[in-house]
């Protein structure tokens, strides 16, 4: 039978790093944030909600929809991030609740699941082995997403603060991995946890 865990923190935190390093080790990784690509790419009844929540011109020319656009409107407008997430959350969740299933009864080894918002659900999406929190101190968050887009620092701010109080997710999480250390020491500290997480799917 296959172990599912899902791996999840704020933005910066690490764990789209942590969640390939697993995937070296063997693991097989998946990220919500793809499902959610593909959704905006051709589903119609996302599309439908896209125009009702952002309007015609959320579309590019291409009639797909602008993700820059989408995010600069949700973090500037809390009423528009929490229609956005009742409206694409439903769809992903579901997609994710079946791979795991599926990977429950058929699947050998450990499956990973990249969510960032597991946490700020009403209640658990579907049934998983555990939940992996990747973390870093909050000024080391900002400045790694400050490092890698053209957002600034209000912004990076925002989209922390739009993710939830994830200081207190370490009373939620099944375990936590530090990511403020360097690649070497971080492949280490994955190698270790890979060999706990998947120690009940070998």
């Amino acid at each position: 039978m296959g172990v599912v865990w899902v791996i999840t923190g704020p933005i910066g935190s690490g764990k789209t790093t942590v969640g390939r390093m697993l995937e070296d080790c063997g693991a097989r990784l998946l990220d919500a944030d793809a499902v959610v690509h593909r959704l905006l790419a051709k589903h119609k009844a996302v599309h439908a909600g896209l125009a009702e929540i952002f309007g015609d011109a959320v579309f590019g020319a291409d009639g797909r929809p602008d993700r820059v656009l989408i995010a600069r409107s949700v973090f500037d407008a809390p009423e528009r991030l929490k229609a956005l997430e009742a409206l694409l959350h439903p769809y992903v969740l579901s997609e994710l609740g079946e791979e795991a299933a599926d990977w429950h009864k058929r699947g050998r080894g450990l499956l990973v699941m990249e969510v960032v918002l597991w946490f700020q659900q009403e209640a658990i999406p579907f049934p998983v082995d555990g939940v992996l929190l990747a973390w870093a101190p909050r000024d080391v968050l900002i400045a790694r997403v400050l490092g890698r887009s053209s957002l600034d620092p209000d912004e990076v701010a925002k989209r922390l603060d739009s993710q939830g109080d994830w200081d207190e997710w370490h009373a939620e999480a099944d375990r936590v991995i530090n990511t403020d250390c360097d690649l070497e020491t971080l492949r280490s500290r994955v190698l270790a946890l890979y060999r706990v997480l998947n120690s009940d799917g070998a």
